[in-house]
């Protein structure tokens, strides 16, 4: 359930600025005042509560030691993976899906082209085609004209034959 720590109410997330968002990043005004109020050092609990109060002197670096030890713990999505693993997952994954989008997007593209050309070839006016149809019909007409034209001088012969 470590995700859901993840999960933030909309009234306490902002936006950074679109140029230097890194001057929203501010130390706190208790270490500005006072930058030995870093703790680094585990201390003593003297008395037994489980809160240390009393310092344990110089080269106790037991609590900088366990924040540097998170890196390599096994602390995010119950205790399954590191948070370096669990954000390579993450990258990884929005990679897969971005490549994935990718090639859906070019294939669909692919069948959208294939049907507005196939679309043109059913409904289109090819001209070359056109063309070529209207000069074989312009033949035929002109064949069949001097077709009738014949049959007209012949039977007008043979009218005069006859008479």
């Amino acid at each position: 359930n470590d995700i859901v720590k993840f999960k933030t109410p909309a009234f306490n997330i902002s936006l950074t600025p679109q140029h230097h968002p890194a001057a929203w990043i501010d130390l706190s005004s208790d270490i500005l005042a006072d930058p030995d109020s870093i703790a680094a050092a585990g201390g003593i609990d003297t008395t037994g509560d489980g809160d240390p109060n009393q310092a344990n002197g110089l080269a106790d670096n037991r609590i900088a030691l366990a924040i540097s030890d998170i890196k390599h713990r096994k602390i995010m999505i119950d205790g399954q993976s590191t948070m370096g693993d669990f954000f390579k997952k993450i990258v990884g994954d929005m990679g897969t899906r971005s490549e994935t989008a990718k090639v859906n997007s070019e294939k669909n593209q692919t069948v959208v082209d294939s049907l507005e050309n196939l679309r043109k070839e059913i409904s289109g006016v090819n001209v070359d085609e056109e063309l070529t149809k209207m000069i074989t019909f312009q033949h035929g007409y002109n064949a069949s004209a001097r077709l009738v034209s014949t049959m007209d001088r012949m039977l007008d012969v043979l009218m005069r034959m006859g008479s």
